[in-house]
């Protein structure tokens, strides 16, 4: 406690010293009011919401501000206001408004490195190309605008209510005068949004983008990377083989021992081993060479779109290992698009090449294999797929038609999946687990013994309709009716002995891979799930959402995600309600959910697994077997102080039926427009379920951050970051178990443990020109011994653990209207101590780490603590071209 106080202490200190010269010349950044929103201009004294909306509306309808005597002719500025804020503010022409589109498309891309609910690449994409051709918000459809970034369905109803009260929308103070539509949504939608529909043409443009990063896989920390799947692989080898390994303990069961007690015959043992030293050599044979990703996209006209993209993953060598393309055909109506309302007759679009798919709450059908948790809202529908996602790609035929209130898709995908096969018999030609497989899997790079193991044939159809102003039915009141089938050309067989090390004693056969997530997943040749969405808005300031899922044959194989919303300018609130079933193993379910599949089960363990690499199962995207309600808001309490964010989410382990909870709240208090506070408070109680005795660890984490607008082209930010977990570890065995007359009683004790650390670490941002900036990072960390924690950098996410350094610099460069160029390096230093390795007991049944020792050639040699250390090193180059 008192470390802790100490660290809080110094961190406020040096918080407040960098931070009082802001204070004390608060007049010095000024505000530049043509790049300000609403909410900055609002800060400055004497302005009133009114007034800072005309500012506001004078800019986007007129054009940039050439003089700060332009403010007089505001409606609304009085002399004593201007005379009041002339001093705060400056005037500054952007050299284009070109750039104004690079630098909006640089903060989407950065919201990949968000915590919660981060957007999804392919979203990312769509987002771009609107900020660059801004679609028709009197002709958008309410699917359209709640397609755009942190736009709500009540916010898109309001829009959609305007027009069938056949009011156009003429400018953005008209928007923002929108009966319904909060300044949130307003906000969020304007950048991607022009009021007149531009000629049809046949002009060709889009992007090229190039982007090589050199992470080492093989540089990362001793539990987690190839480096340690390496060294377990090898493990597995040399354990198995007939000649007792020398650093074992000859009086212990040897790993062929065990598998003999299991009852595998000697072929199969030694097959076994054959595949573990292939995979070793595999492994061993993968170099650090980097990614490279290349994306082009592009439209002829409005009606035509295409798209290629080429991977190339760490270790891999090709540089198409991911090859991926689409050409898509859009707006083939029989009758002109209507202003009045959503309903259009004709082919909204045709997609051939790979393609995404997403229908209300991601339940049935979202098919990206990004990890994304917490995700609150996505984009829906069909779109042309140029992402880097891999494993879970759709690749075929697919086309959306509108014929009034109906709107339908339908799809067909031929895929080839990763997946682990089932171990069997070499020498037993009627072993029924001979040519099937166990699950799917996904990997990067991914070892030939899972790569393209089944051939996947995916089909199925989309229907819903459109019952706003039906009846008494509101405007954005919606039901669809989706379902899939998968057909696979090898059987799943999901069999725990192809995954576990059988955990037995001498002559008779266990395995220790009970969680139900596992023993519940489905299996067969065919898959077929169904699906049920419906959406509608109550007034103007609620929502209701929800899906209903099934999967066929399955022993409770039902889903259900619920979601209420309500919008309000200073305030809304979220609720969540899911409920995933044990039996609901559907590959494409990507709801909200707080953890994935296997997360938290015996597949975590590798050291526990026949194959290390299967770890990775940890990784798969859909969702547990979990019920929870979450409560999510955002509220301003005042123009100083607002709640950024604050949820709670209480959510139950299906599986065991054990409790967790997660809530996080974030205070913001900016006292003037240059310096804002943020203080967050996360608290975590989660519980593990386990085949004898459930384990328990209560995280908190506390962050405390200052932001600094130092000068007009200097932002500085610092934040101090504290995190501590108590862990009730697994139970371990006390004392000798070695009995009297071969009789065994052991005592199992469970260890209490804290794990905690903290980070320090500031951002300074330099714009050197308005076309040249520099962004740097450096903090220390340290304590997190047998813990970790992640770290949001400004375009990626990084995994710090152990203690050390790092710093990174990002060099972005706008070289032409067409072309950016960033460049990004780091360098991290590690260290990572190992204490403890062996815990022993005492009398008392007290857990010691001292009398540590390990065995070779039966020789007893003493086994200190001891340090790794690691420096690594990384650069990141993405250019971009757009024309």
């Amino acid at each position: 406690m008192i470390r802790l106080i100490a660290f809080y202490g110094i961190a406020f200190g040096l918080l407040l010293f960098l931070c009082l010269p802001v204070l004390d010349a608060a007049e010095t950044p000024l505000l530049d009011l043509n790049r300000a929103l609403i909410s900055d201009i609002e800060q400055l004294p004497g302005v009133s919401p009114e007034l800072a909306e005309a500012i506001f509306y004078r800019r986007e309808t007129t054009g940039y501000f050439e003089s700060i005597f332009d403010l007089r002719n505001v409606p609304g500025m009085t002399p004593e206001v201007f005379l009041q804020i002339r001093p705060l503010v400056r005037i500054e022409i952007p050299a284009d408004t070109n750039q104004d589109v690079l630098e909006k498309i640089e903060r989407l891309q950065s919201r990949l490195a968000g915590e919660d609910g981060v957007p999804s690449e392919m979203a990312l994409d769509q987002w771009e190309d609107l900020l660059i051709d801004p679609m028709n918000v009197n002709e958008a459809t309410i699917d359209e605008l709640t397609m755009l970034d942190n736009v709500s369905l009540i916010d898109a109803a309001a829009i959609a209510r305007r027009k069938w009260e056949k009011s156009h929308i003429q400018d953005s103070r008209s928007l923002r005068r929108t009966a319904g539509l909060s300044y949130y949504g307003y906000r969020n939608m304007r950048d991607y949004l022009t009021y007149t529909s531009p000629p049809a043409t046949l002009t060709f443009h889009g992007n090229y983008q190039v982007r090589w990063q050199s992470d080492n896989l093989l540089q990362t920390s001793s539990d987690f990377g190839i480096e340690s799947m390496i060294e377990e692989t090898y493990n597995r080898w040399w354990e198995v083989s007939e000649t007792n390994p020398g650093y074992i303990d000859p009086t212990e069961t040897t790993l062929r021992e065990t598998l003999e007690a299991a009852g595998w015959s000697k072929a199969k043992i030694d097959a076994y081993q054959d595949q573990m030293w292939a995979l070793y050599n595999e492994l061993n044979g993968y170099r650090p060479n980097g990614s490279l990703i290349q994306k082009l996209r592009g439209r002829l006209g409005q009606r035509v779109k295409f798209g290629f993209l080429t991977k190339k993953a760490p270790g891999e060598e090709s540089f198409t290992a991911l090859v991926k393309g689409y050409a898509s055909v859009h707006e083939l109506y029989l009758r002109p698009k209507s202003r009045v309302n959503d309903f259009r007759y004709g082919m909204d679009k045709l997609v051939v090449g790979n393609y995404r798919l997403a229908f209300g709450q991601g339940l049935t059908m979202d098919n990206t294999d990004e990890q994304r948790d917490r995700t609150t809202d996505r984009t829906t529908g069909l779109f042309g797929d140029a992402s880097s996602i891999d494993e879970f790609q759709l690749r075929g035929a697919a086309g959306q038609f509108s014929w009034g209130r109906l709107q339908s898709i339908l799809f067909l995908s031929q895929v080839e999946r990763d997946a682990v096969p089932n171990f069997t018999d070499p020498t037993d030609p009627d072993d029924p687990l001979r040519n099937t497989v166990n699950t799917l899997i996904v990997a990067s790079p991914t070892p030939s013994m899972f790569e393209d193991q089944v051939e996947e044939t995916t089909s199925g159809g989309y229907v819903r309709l459109d019952l706003g102003r039906l009846w008494k039915f509101p405007i954005g009141t919606r039901i669809g009716f989706l379902k899939y089938q998968s057909h696979y050309n090898k059987a799943f067989v999901p069999d725990p002995y192809s995954l576990d090390i059988p955990d037995s004693p001498i002559g008779q056969g266990s395995n220790e891979l009970e969680d139900p997530n596992y023993l519940n997943l489905w299996s067969g040749n065919t898959r077929e799930v169904l699906g049920v969405d419906f959406q509608t808005v109550i007034s103007e300031n609620y929502s209701l959402e929800g899906e209903f899922s099934h999967l066929q044959g399955a022993e409770d194989g039902n889903a259900v995600v619920l979601k209420a919303r309500a919008v309000y300018d200073d305030i809304y609130l979220l609720a969540i309600y899911r409920r995933t079933g044990l039996g609901y193993d559907n590959p494409y379910s990507r709801p909200f959910k707080e953890q994935r599949k296997f997360d938290d089960t015996q597949l975590e363990r590798e050291y526990r697994l026949l194959n290390p690499v299967t770890k990775v199962l940890e990784d798969m995207p859909y969702a547990k077997a979990e019920e929870g309600i979450y409560l999510e808001t955002r509220y301003q309490l005042s123009r100083s102080f607002t709640i950024t964010k604050m949820y709670i989410d209480l959510w139950k382990n299906r599986a065991y039926d054990l409790a967790n909870l997660r809530f996080q709240t974030e205070l913001e208090y900016r006292p003037i427009f240059p310096l804002r506070f943020r203080l967050k408070w996360k608290h975590q109680e989660k519980q593990r379920g386990r085949p004898v005795v459930p384990t328990r660890s209560i995280t908190d984490e506390l962050t405390f951050r200052v932001f600094c607008l130092i000068t007009e082209n200097d932002f500085f930010q610092i934040e101090a970051f504290h995190a501590q977990t108590n862990v009730t570890s697994s139970p371990t065995i006390a004392g000798d178990p070695i009995w009297e007359d071969g009789v065994s009683d052991p005592t199992y004790i469970a260890r209490d443990e804290l794990i905690q650390g903290h980070i320090i670490g500031a951002t300074w941002e330099r714009n050197l020109s308005p076309r040249l900036s520099v962004k740097g990072w450096y903090g220390v960390w340290g304590g997190f011994s047998g813990g970790s924690v992640w770290h949001f950098e400004d375009i990626g996410i990084d995994f710090l653990d152990g203690r050390g350094t790092k710093y990174y610099v990002t060099i972005s460069d706008r070289l032409s209207d067409q072309v950016q160029l960033r460049l990004k390096f780091r360098a991290k230093h590690l260290e990572y101590p190992h204490t403890n390795l062996i815990h022993q007991a005492n009398e008392d049944g007290i857990a010691t780490g001292s009398d540590q020792y390990h065995f070779a050639n039966g020789m007893p040699i003493p086994f200190s603590q001891f340090e790794d250390r690691l420096d690594v090193y990384s650069v990141d180059i993405r250019f971009d071209y757009r024309w």
